[in-house]
């Protein structure tokens, strides 16, 4: 890992824009594990003068993925990182998932989240994170026919099969198909137990 960040760390002091380059760092950034060497390292090619607005968007998804997640530092460096740039789809989805993990977000808020997320979705029409974020602002605000939909689709990515059930579990519930939302926890269940036998 630390390897991997040196490459790239010398690759973008040299060509700071480079898209390759830039989307590994964003891939490392919020995978790589919590070490000092890790944060020194990332902490170094956020320097060489990469755009600020990729910068914060790197710190508050390493923010959001923390376990817990630091949702205040996310919601911090998230909106920094929209001031730069406004339009990275990635970026308008993080956002939008930090508001919906939320638990004080009033119905304002999530409406905003909202249209952060029918943008990413929009620009990102065949990746199934956006429509798990989406569910998830759409449970929230009661439109439970329509989170259902959203999360169906996400689950058809391996990354979100826990959370798009445990989503499809609560709209069912809401819905008072008991045996549906069974039929989701079992599911649900099912997985973490593979997680944490893997």
């Amino acid at each position: 890992m630390a390897e991997c960040l040196q490459l790239l760390a010398r690759a973008l002091g040299a060509f700071p824009g480079n898209e390759g380059a830039l989307n590994e760092v964003s891939w490392l950034a919020n995978t790589a594990p919590d070490s000092l060497e890790v944060e020194a390292l990332l902490n170094q090619i956020l320097d060489s003068g990469i755009d600020p607005g990729f910068v914060h968007f790197v710190l508050g998804t390493r923010a959001a993925v923390k376990n817990p997640p630091d949702l205040a530092a996310a919601d911090e460096h998230f909106g920094r990182a929209i001031a730069h740039n406004d339009s990275l789809p990635g970026l308008l989805n993080n956002m939008a998932d930090v508001i919906a993990k939320t638990a004080s977000a009033d119905e304002a808020q999530l409406k905003n989240a909202l249209a952060l997320s029918e943008q990413a979705v929009s620009r990102l029409p065949n990746v199934p994170e956006v429509y798990d974020t989406r569910g998830r602002i759409r449970l929230r605000l009661g439109d439970v026919q329509a989170a259902i939909t959203d999360f169906e689709i996400a689950i058809r990515s391996p990354n979100c099969r826990i959370s798009g059930y445990d989503g499809l579990a609560k709209a069912y519930e809401r819905l008072s198909n008991e045996e549906r939302a069974e039929h989701y926890r079992q599911l649900r269940s099912g997985l973490e137990v593979l997680k944490e036998s893997e």
